[in-house]
């Protein structure tokens, strides 16, 4: 997929999560002059939703300097960084919120990460993973679809991701370290027909998840070829997506 494919997915996958990181915001109280550091700042869908704190700072990390180059346009305020998540390129104590967005699935020590996260934050400030996906519980309907979501499982494993990563977000903010830990799951609240320019992105999404499953098994299949006749609108998908929030201890 193309850099602006992905950001319209990030937008899209922003959207669904507006309410969790509005009720987090509200319940940790962030102070006027904050500096704002997001892990896997991607193409700054979050950032871009983000306002600004007055005489403070937005900061954004990525691996993938693409998605900050695509970011940047526009923005001047916004400091951006192509680093690791392992390897935070700041002092300790130095922001006064630590945040990622769909990220810890990718990331095969989340603790390790959660560990860094933790040391350039200061204390008694937060750290929150607003949304972790966990596909292992996904269910789709129709059948047909189910079969298409597994599928889309077994190609995520390849690319990397632990798909039973949302589950566990909470045990390991505990083992890094934080306190007053609190999680939850995003509820899913959509029209059954969806809009034919969201289903069309997932359609999208799927279809490049796919096409890597068979590029991986060097059998090429069509995976849409059977749903012809299936409205693609109105097919039910629920990953549960867990949050949470944790205190750095003072």
């Amino acid at each position: 997929m193309k850099t602006q494919e992905w950001h319209n997915r990030f937008v899209q996958q922003s959207s669904w999560t507006t309410e969790a990181r509005s009720f987090i915001l509200n319940r940790i109280r962030l102070p006027q002059q904050a500096r704002i550091l997001e892990i896997g700042s991607g193409t700054g869908a979050i950032l871009d939703s983000y306002p600004e704190p007055r005489s403070g700072q937005l900061f954004g990390l990525d691996l993938h300097f693409q998605f900050l180059r695509f970011n940047k346009i526009g923005k001047p305020t916004i400091e951006l960084i192509n680093a690791d998540g392992y390897c935070i390129p700041f002092l300790e104590n130095y922001f006064d919120f630590v945040y990622c967005h769909y990220l810890l699935l990718w990331i095969q020590e989340p603790v390790k990460m959660l560990q860094e996260m933790k040391r350039v934050v200061r204390k008694e400030s937060w750290v929150a993973c607003f949304a972790e996906p966990d596909y292992q519980g996904r269910i789709d309907y129709p059948e047909n679809y189910s079969k298409l979501g597994l599928l889309q499982n077994q190609s995520m494993k390849i690319q990397g991701a632990r798909i039973d990563g949302g589950r566990q977000i909470a045990h390991q903010l505990q083992d890094a370290g934080f306190s007053n830990i609190t999680w939850g799951i995003i509820g899913a609240n959509r029209p059954l027909v969806s809009n034919l320019q969201e289903a069309e992105l997932e359609q999208k999404v799927l279809e490049n998840d796919l096409n890597l499953l068979a590029e991986e098994k060097s059998n090429p299949f069509r995976p849409f070829e059977n749903l012809a006749d299936d409205n693609l609108e109105s097919h039910i998908q629920f990953i549960p997506t867990f949050f949470a929030y944790a205190q750095k201890s003072g």
